[in-house]
């Protein structure tokens, strides 16, 4: 790019320190680690001062625990150098990790543009509310305003559906496990539990919800602490805060 030598010299020794390869300034390639090598692929990138870098799919070659190191460097560096970073990735926990924007793509088109937060809290429709994070659809029937029907129950919504059949999305950390013999005002639906898996930082329950008006039984994935334990064949109450069922828009 015929940047003066004493300029390249400059900005050679700030990107390495800015990315913490000082000390790997002599080494040669075939010495260096993945995540090493990651450092230097975006030094080799950002030392040219870009309006904006894309990184297609970074840290898809590096294992678990590196990936989440490099992610918090990636954000760390984005700030640094005030460059904007446009991240490609499948991977759902990075893009929530890493971002401060996230656009949601299917089939080439934006379907969801928004911050990580509003992504996962407030999914537009079925894709994204399985795509990003994990969630339960509920097929409902719209009965009246701020009200639908499910093969369980009726749900009462914070929000008016705009169809008359449609989904509703419930993530497994917003649904509340309770005993039979606590009482709720609504959203409460008895269950029963089909199997528990250990996550090691919380516990995935399968809840069978029993049918109504001769409709099958329905399964949920539901969350719950690593101290709240709860047996296979263990009756007990789903409660569910209207403010946590996010209407889709299909």
């Amino acid at each position: 790019h015929k940047v003066p030598k004493d300029e390249i010299e400059r900005r050679v020794n700030k990107m390495m320190e800015i990315v913490n390869i000082t000390d790997l300034a002599k080494e040669m390639p075939a010495t260096l680690s993945g995540g090493q090598k990651q450092r230097v692929a975006l030094a080799r990138a950002l030392v040219n001062e870009p309006d904006i870098l894309l990184l297609d799919e970074p840290l898809s070659a590096l294992d678990a625990n590196l990936r989440k190191k490099l992610q918090v460097e990636l954000r760390e560096l984005q700030r640094k150098t005030d460059t904007t970073f446009i991240l490609v990735t499948h991977d759902q926990d990075e893009a929530i990790a890493v971002s401060d924007r996230i656009l949601v793509m299917y089939k080439g088109q934006i379907i969801q543009d928004g911050s990580p937060e509003d992504i996962y809290e407030h999914p537009v429709n079925r894709f994204v509310a399985t795509f990003i994070g994990e969630a339960n659809i509920l097929e409902c029937e719209r009965v009246s305003e701020k009200l639908a029907k499910t093969n369980f129950g009726n749900l009462v919504l914070e929000k008016d559906p705009t169809w008359e059949k449609g989904g509703i999305a419930i993530r497994m950390e917003d649904i509340h496990v309770c005993t039979p013999n606590e009482s709720f005002a609504e959203n409460v639906f008895p269950a029963k539990i089909l199997e528990r898996i250990f996550r090691g930082d919380y516990w995935e329950l399968i809840a069978e919800l029993p049918g109504v008006d001769a409709c099958e039984s329905l399964k949920l994935r539901v969350m719950t602490d690593p101290d709240e334990i709860y047996n296979p064949g263990d009756q007990v109450n789903l409660y569910i805060e209207p403010q946590y069922l996010q209407v889709l828009s299909d």
